[in-house]
């Protein structure tokens, strides 16, 4: 069983683009505002995994802001540390926005094997991610990013573009390699509410474009790094969009549970509708039903789309964010996986017909001495 386990709904910063601050669908208990878990709701969400029957338990530190609540954070490590003595095993993720991250906590994490992900914008980070009183976080994460990437190297750095500053994501993702990172992620400001227009859009392509040289640039020099946005849509169309294949498993491959134990399919779907149970009575068998029943994975103006198989199309969360219908892919998102798609291909042809080996072996893995042949 794979969980998002909401650690608590506080934060410390008050970023522009939260989707948590500005859902004004979602009611004050439905996102538990101001609420943290207790130590007995989160054993429950651990306990309620190993009885379910499964030999394996994936769980990924959320928030709100998840180091707020050490405490918690600790206690559960100890408690998960017992139960695989047992034979069950455990994996661990935890993202942060980096303001209470610590040598005490890193070596922490470290010896817990917790990997750690820093939601850090980059040069953007000015504009968008702040904190309660309104300040910039730049300078004081700085210092921050050098102790994670000490323990980390390779820790993933979670940028979010908004519109408002979209010219100087290309930089933006320069400066997190130049800073260290190895792996950069990349996610549009999404949402009903999100002014992405076609001049901030064709700002945002442009940006693509020279994150394309970037890649190739980077490849060429020999350097390890992952590109995500590049990366997995050059996976999918190596691998005939098998990584995509599968579609949304909405409520099936991973939950998420409130702090107050209550669990949902998804981030996106915290709605009476959508309530599957709780960690002490477990996930309720019609409700899980409902979900797969209303689930569509494929929106009927996908239907012959040929880039379908490396698109994200079928995304319910993504989709209920951005149109308030499962089933409903918004213009924006169809531009922006065309956007990649195209700007990804660019950057393989060229790595592609110059043989890169760095290139070839990153993409092909194990075909790779095929492809020599």
């Amino acid at each position: 069983m794979n969980m998002t386990l909401y650690l608590t709904m506080d934060c410390n910063l008050a970023c522009t683009y939260c989707y948590q601050s500005d859902n004004e669908s979602s009611s004050e208990d439905a996102f538990c505002k101001g609420k943290t878990i207790t130590k007995e709701t989160a054993r429950s969400a651990v306990d309620l995994s190993v009885k379910k029957g499964d030999d394996r338990t994936g769980i990924c530190f959320f928030g709100g802001e998840p180091l707020l609540c050490k405490d918690v954070l600790y206690d559960l490590m100890e408690y998960c540390e017992e139960i695989a003595k047992t034979g069950h095993k455990f994996s661990f993720k935890l993202v942060t926005n980096g303001l209470l991250l610590d040598e005490n906590f890193m070596r922490f994490a470290n010896e817990n094997k917790i990997m750690v992900a820093l939601s850090h914008d980059g040069l953007m980070q000015d504009d968008c991610r702040l904190t309660k009183d309104k300040k910039g976080t730049f300078d004081t994460l700085s210092p921050k990013i050098d102790l994670l990437l000490k323990y980390q190297p390779d820790s993933v750095a979670l940028v979010t573009v908004d519109p408002s500053c979209a010219e100087k994501l290309s930089e933006s993702v320069k400066y997190l390699f130049n800073k260290g990172f190895k792996n950069v992620a990349i996610t549009p400001r999404y949402a009903e509410i999100c002014p992405w227009d076609d001049d901030s859009f064709s700002v945002l392509s442009d940006e693509f474009e020279k994150l394309s040289e970037i890649y190739v640039e980077k490849t060429l020099s020999g350097d390890d790094f992952t590109l995500a946005t590049f990366d997995v849509k050059i996976r999918d169309y190596i691998t005939g969009g098998k990584r995509v294949g599968k579609g949304c498993r909405l409520g099936e491959k991973q939950v998420c549970i409130m702090p107050d134990g209550k669990i949902y399919p998804c981030q996106q779907f915290i709605e009476d509708e959508y309530f599957m149970g709780d960690v002490y009575s477990g996930i309720i068998k019609e409700k899980l039903d409902y979900i797969k029943e209303i689930r569509k994975p494929t929106p009927v103006v996908c239907d012959d789309c040929g880039l379908k198989e490396r698109c994200r199309y079928s995304c319910a969360c993504l989709n209920k964010q951005c149109t308030g219908n499962i089933g409903e892919i918004s213009p924006f998102q169809c531009s922006f996986e065309r956007l990649q798609i195209s700007c990804a291909d660019k950057a393989a042809e060229i790595l592609y017909k110059k043989g890169n080996t760095k290139f070839l072996k990153k993409q092909y893995g194990e075909f790779y001495n095929l492809i020599e042949i």
